[in-house]
Order: structure tokens, then C-alpha cells, then sequence
């Protein structure tokens, strides 16, 4: 009799190291091992929501420090505008000492009536003004004169007596040229005259565009 021999525990179906798994579970979870890598796996979302939560407090921070910036920058700009805002109030009080009566604050809110909207519609108000001494208006003889050799001339007589032309004040602009095509004003007015190097003599023959002279009368009565 042949003695069968045993078979090698390696290869028996029965000590097989791979249990057989539950239904629809892959085979791997069955293992000894597979306990590891669930472990392994809880940590991996710990680590994740750890590294979330950090990048959520770094955007967070992020975005404070980008309004934090945004606050710095509106503050320097302010304290600009509050430094050119003293500037031009220092400018004025210079003007107010040197040849100004008074100086009117925008402060003062009792200044400005409720019709000043409607009044006042090219400007904004309030805002400061000054009250300054105002330039007298040229003598006849000099005003007839400036009417006799600047205005068309068949209407001297008529801008002679016309209201407008009794407060004048001559502006003279020495580098302002008009254009040789360029006919006179036809609405002649002494108030506010431009008077065009081409329309005087200038010995000096030097152009100073927009530097200005006002000519007007005098407050006090001279010998």
C-alpha cells in the first residue's frame, strides 16, 4: 500500500493567509492589515483638516491685512487732503493779513442762508471767502478814453452809457495774441476787458503770456 502523502500547509486552501472577505468587500479589508490602513487613513483626515483650518485662518488673516491696507491707504489720503486743506488755510490767512478786511470760515454754518443752493449753483458751499476792499472803478476820462480806441466804432455812445461799462475794470494780458483772421468781440464790454499785445505797445517786446495787470481807480483822492 502507497502511503499518500499530506499536502504542504503553503499551499493548502485551508491555512490560507488571505481570509475569505464579506460580501461585496474588497479582499484586502479582510486582512490583519487592513486595520492599519484605516488607521492610517483617519490620520491622513486629521492631517487634512488640520491643513484646512490653516489655510482658512491664512486667507482669513490675508484678507484683513488687505483691508487693514485698504483703511492705512483712505487714512493717508485723508490726512493729504487735510494737509492741503491747511496748506491753502494758511495760504489764506497770509492773504487776509497782507490786504484782506476779514476772513469768513466755511465753519460757519450760520453764514449760509437756505437759498445758497439755489443761488450759488457753479460752486459748492460753504466755503471760505474772503472780504477784501473792492478795486474802484477807472475814471470817466480814462474809461472814455479806453471806449474811444478799443470799441467798434459804430457804438461808442452806446457802451459809453451802458451800465455794465460803468464798473470796469481793464485787464491787461501781455502774452495773449489773437489770431490775425480774428475779428473784435462783437459784445464790446469794459467789464473784465481783454486787451491783446497785437492792441498795444510793448517797448519791451517780451511775452509773458498770463501775467496781468488790473487797472482801476484809486480809494483815496489824489492832488
Amino acid at each position: 500500500m502507497v502511503a499518500t502523502p499530506e499536502s504542504s500547509p503553503a499551499y493548502s486552501m485551508s491555512s490560507t493567509p488571505w481570509p475569505d472577505p464579506e460580501p461585496g468587500q474588497a479582499l484586502w479589508k479582510s486582512q490583519s492589515w487592513a486595520g492599519w490602513t484605516r488607521d492610517l487613513e483617519d490620520e491622513l483626515k486629521t492631517i487634512q483638516a488640520v491643513y484646512d483650518d490653516y489655510i482658512d485662518r491664512v486667507e482669513d488673516r490675508l484678507r484683513s491685512e488687505k483691508k487693514r491696507k485698504k483703511a492705512l491707504i483712505r487714512e493717508v489720503q485723508r490726512l493729504n487732503e487735510d494737509l492741503d486743506a491747511a496748506k491753502k488755510a494758511n495760504d489764506i490767512e497770509k492773504m487776509q493779513r497782507q490786504n484782506a478786511l476779514a476772513l469768513i470760515d466755511a465753519a460757519r454754518q450760520e453764514l449760509v442762508t437756505s437759498a445758497s443752493d439755489e443761488t450759488h449753483e457753479s460752486f459748492d458751499l460753504p466755503s471760505t471767502a474772503l472780504i477784501t476792499e473792492r478795486i474802484p472803478a477807472l475814471p470817466d476820462p480814462t474809461r472814455n478814453l479806453l471806449i474811444d480806441r478799443f470799441c467798434p466804432e459804430d457804438m461808442p455812445e452806446i457802451n459809453r452809457n451802458a451800465p455794465r461799462n460803468k464798473d470796469i475794470v481793464a485787464q491787461i494780458y501781455l502774452g495773449r495774441r489773437r489770431a490775425p483772421s480774428t475779428p473784435p468781440p462783437w459784445n464790446f464790454s469794459l467789464r473784465n476787458y481783454n486787451l491783446q499785445p497785437d492792441q498795444i505797445h510793448l517797448s519791451a517786446n517780451v511775452d509773458s503770456y498770463d501775467i496781468e495787470f488790473v487797472l482801476g481807480g484809486s480809494s483815496q483822492m489824489t492832488k
